[in-house]
């Protein structure tokens, strides 16, 4: 994900003179060293829109690749990696019918085989038993990975099948570009 963030950096946002781009300079009359300021910041720019909350932290937030349309009473319908779908706030920006989009969810948000607005199945490709807390690496139907952080009692060997479930409380949503469509909110 970092490295598609990192090239995907829009040519249009390196010249805008709102974000700081040439500050009305033609492109003879400034140096390479300009340039490569006015780049640095369409990256650090890119990185807020993209939900810096997904780089702090550890583990990190869980990023999947899913498709959204928009749903009934402001809502969003997101289809998950597998097909499964879950119903999320529409937050402040809408989608367009099978629109490409980033789900981010925090490990910590998960939960193993308990009931929640969503699931999807996967595959422990990694266990970690550390005390307080276990994190389980898995593989799912699409080939991604995601990550789980449970309890210390949690068990599961690689190879087994885990039922992995999430709210849509804990969701973000954002485009494929980087910019927020909604975050979570986990205080309602």
């Amino acid at each position: 994900q970092r490295a598609k963030l990192f090239g995907g950096i829009l040519p249009g946002v390196v010249g805008a003179q709102r974000l700081g781009g040439t500050r009305g300079l033609t492109p003879g009359s400034f140096s390479i060293g300009a340039q490569l300021w006015v780049q640095l910041k369409s990256v650090l720019f890119t990185f807020v829109w993209s939900g810096v909350a997904g780089f702090i932290g550890s583990p990190k937030m869980n990023f999947l690749n899913c498709t959204a349309s928009p749903g009934k009473a402001g809502k969003v319908n997101v289809t998950l990696p597998g097909g499964s779908t879950i119903m999320l706030d529409g937050g402040r920006n809408g989608v367009s019918s099978g629109q490409e989009v980033v789900l981010g969810v925090r490990p910590e948000h998960l939960v193993l085989g308990a009931k929640a607005d969503a699931s999807l199945p996967g595959t422990v490709r990694l266990a970690e038993y550390l005390g307080s807390e276990s994190m389980f690496y898995a593989n799912l139907a699409d080939g991604s990975e995601i990550s789980v952080k449970a309890d210390g009692l949690a068990k599961a060997q690689p190879g087994s099948k885990m039922n992995i479930g999430f709210n849509a409380a804990s969701c973000h949503l954002f485009e494929k570009a980087g910019k927020a469509i909604l975050n979570g909110d986990l205080t309602k």
